[in-house]
């Protein structure tokens, strides 16, 4: 469920920790009460200062179970930091709460103290924008393993804001996404349902791209690779082939900003969706959902012919380049035509 506001979650907390001893990456664990299994915090981005380096411990003497807000955290919150910090500053009250009454009745000015306040934000696709704000939690510090200066810190928090921002805009479009999709048919849906599905898995995967710490090469065995290509679908073996032409062509260059990088993503976005839609697990595949995805894989076809005629502009060997990919692109179009052929029998 997204939180457009805070979700607040101090008075459930028994105890916990975050370590952002590794720079750009905050992680953590948090106890609540009436619970074993803790929430788990796996985030992207530094804390201030005062925690920045350190692996920060705290602890709440005074918990109180309330199952419904439990309910609504997700175990495992992926997100990005906002604020965190110990060291802001707030007045808080000296008395109970239940005395706070005969104080005003007596015209009594109520006590206070300045405290410490844990300050711990961040947001996440899962729950939205989650808040630890108490003046009452027990805090312990260990050494810095690095630290961010003032003007450091300050670029810092203006990072976080940008990138929870972003992560609420994408929240918002998901919601958006999944308002126009129904659940209430339990049979297989067609087409544009699916088109509709694919939206909101479009929002998640550029969410987990912002997560990313780098961009990983998978490193496949080519020889176990070809032999399992043998037993595919058809056109999973040509976007296959097709693929390993490009990718053979940029060598690379393939991580290049501009239209050699930009073919290279086109053209792994073709196999992996021609992968998804005919696996070889022997999975069970809607036609609607295939038809989705292959549309999207014509449009990714395109956009690398477009970026081939781009590149021929300074190397004539990319027409040969550009005459593969038509061919792949003629090929789904008559694989569309198939499995709408099929789905009507």
């Amino acid at each position: 469920m997204i939180h457009t506001m805070a979700l607040r979650i101090a008075d459930i907390i028994q105890h916990g920790w975050i370590d952002n001893t590794s720079p750009g990456v905050s992680k953590g664990e948090i106890y609540i009460l009436g619970h074993t299994e803790p929430i788990r915090l796996f985030l992207k981005g530094n804390c201030w200062r005062d925690i920045a380096g350190t692996k920060m411990q705290f602890r709440n003497n005074s918990p109180t179970l309330d199952e419904e807000t439990y309910a609504t955290l997700l175990h495992l919150q992926k997100g990005v930091v906002g604020d965190m910090t110990c060291s802001l500053k707030r007045k808080s009250a000296t008395i109970p709460l239940n005395e706070f009454e005969d104080y005003f009745e007596g015209g009594k000015e109520i006590p206070f103290a300045w405290k410490n306040t844990l300050y711990l934000e961040w947001f996440s696709i899962a729950n939205g924008r989650v808040l630890i704000d108490s003046t009452d939690f027990e805090v312990t510090l260990s050494d810095h393993s690095w630290t961010l200066s003032e003007t450091q810190e300050q670029h810092q928090r203006i990072e976080n804001s940008h990138a929870m921002n972003q992560f609420m805009q994408l929240a918002i479009d998901m919601a958006e996404a999944e308002a126009e999709i129904s659940f209430t048919s339990s049979e297989e849906v067609d087409e544009y349902e699916w088109e509709k599905r694919l939206r909101v898995k479009d929002h998640l995967d550029e969410a987990q791209w912002l997560l990313e710490e780098s961009f990983q090469e998978e490193i496949l065995d080519e020889e176990e690779e070809e032999i399992g290509m043998i037993k595919r679908h058809s056109l999973v073996q040509l976007a296959h082939h097709t693929y390993d032409i490009v990718m053979e062509k940029l060598g690379d260059s393939k991580l290049d900003n501009g239209p050699r990088g930009s073919l290279a993503a086109a053209m792994s976005y073709v196999f992996t969706s021609a992968d998804d839609a005919w696996p070889d697990k022997g999975l069970k595949i809607e036609s609607g959902y295939r038809l989705a995805v292959m549309k999207r894989t014509l449009l990714a076809c395109q956009n690398s012919i477009a970026h081939c005629n781009t590149l021929m502009l300074e190397d004539d060997s990319y027409e040969a380049i550009r005459t593969e990919i038509h061919h792949l692109r003629d090929t789904i179009l008559d694989t569309i035509r198939h499995v709408r052929k099929q789905s009507k029998e």
